[in-house]
């Protein structure tokens, strides 16, 4: 269960610095890249670079939703394909 350790906790760094982007540019940001470019979120570049290529090779996508924003995870290693991770967030639940 180590895999899946992993991607939750992926997810979860994901979402926190989804969130604060949004607090400090008054919306969500366009693509995961550009997180790794973004002023504030450059502490953490180092650990999003990991979570976004982790050795597993899953693919971890996003996009906005009409009340937050939605990260999916999807295996891309045919040894550990499966069905994808989708989790929703609601806007500013995971600041709280």
């Amino acid at each position: 269960m180590a895999r899946w350790d992993h991607v939750q906790s992926g997810m979860s760094s994901l979402a926190r610095t989804i969130d604060l982007y949004r607090l400090e540019h008054g919306d969500y940001p366009p693509s995961l890249e550009r997180l790794l470019t973004s002023s504030a979120e450059m502490r953490t570049s180092f650990e999003l670079t990991h979570i976004l290529s982790n050795r597993y090779g899953d693919r971890y996508t996003y996009h906005v939703a009409s009340n937050g924003f939605v990260i999916t995870v999807t295996p891309t290693r045919w040894i550990m394909k499966s069905d994808p991770l989708k989790r929703h967030y609601t806007k500013g639940e995971v600041l709280k």
